[in-house]
């Protein structure tokens, strides 16, 4: 019998069987996630062997496997920051975290101001 080499073959029909079955679970997996982005990936490795029959005559045969498989996007983060104001210390090799003094000035800190006694334009 002689089957033509092509996706509507039946040379393929396990490729096209198995992934049907990835698309299904796929589906199910992105509704399941919430998911709204996914991807198929199939891949195909062809390879020709040789054989001897049993009359001595050399054939080549070729073998078909493949992989079907699935990623599913899925995406999750939380952001956050350190709200106190630290400074990086070393001592002896060992790095930790020390409390920065307050950088900002207040309009009460005004007493420890130098003051300046020009008028000011407005």
């Amino acid at each position: 019998m002689i089957r033509a080499i092509d996706m509507d073959g039946d040379v393929f029909k396990n490729l096209k069987a198995d992934m049907n079955l990835v698309i299904n679970a796929l589906l199910r997996k992105m509704d399941e996630c919430d998911s709204p982005e996914a991807e198929v990936n199939v891949k195909m490795k062809i390879q020709l062997l040789t054989e001897e029959t049993e009359s001595g005559d050399v054939q080549t045969v070729p073998l078909f496997t493949h992989k079907v498989g699935y990623a599913v996007k899925l995406e999750g983060k939380k952001e956050g920051h350190v709200d106190d104001h630290y400074v990086l210390e070393r001592e002896h090799g060992v790095y930790w975290l020390k409390e920065a003094d307050d950088p900002q000035v207040s309009m009460f800190d005004a007493g420890d101001l130098p003051v300046d006694d020009q008028e000011i334009d407005m």
